[in-house]
């Protein structure tokens, strides 16, 4: 895709939310009604949530070790599926599994009660850590 194209989904994505969330006045909403106007800004980061979190990591465990957080290393997500002797195919496959878990459960809520969410989640992570034993 390159630089302009990223750019650009970047640009359509940050506009479209704006212009979403500010339709809606939050403050006339109140408790689990406000969760729809607040979706466009919460599914982008529930689907990133685990590129961020493997950055977050790395750049913790590079600088713990004494390293330069741009300093190369195997410890990614990836490489420790790779590494527990999943295929790639399969390791892609379990990533995606948790990305699912963490977009669906987070828009889930703008249709079902917190408790049914969370019930729901809790499944999602006990097969998602399942699938990622076999």
């Amino acid at each position: 895709m390159g630089d302009s194209g990223s750019m650009q989904l970047g640009l359509i994505s940050a506009a479209g939310t704006i212009i979403v969330t500010g339709q809606v006045d939050p403050g006339t909403l109140g408790g689990p009604t406000a969760v729809p106007v607040f979706l466009p800004v919460l599914i982008p980061l529930a689907v990133l949530l685990l590129p961020l979190m493997d950055m977050l990591m790395a750049i913790v465990r590079r600088t713990r070790a004494g390293h330069s957080p741009f300093h190369p290393d195997r410890m990614h997500m990836h490489h420790r599926l790779l590494a527990a002797g999943h295929s790639h195919r399969r390791a892609v496959l379990v990533m995606y599994v948790w990305a699912a878990v963490a977009a669906y459960s987070v828009a889930a809520m703008a249709f079902f009660p917190l408790s049914w969410v969370l019930a729901g989640a809790a499944v999602g992570v006990a097969l998602a850590w399942w699938s990622r034993r076999i």
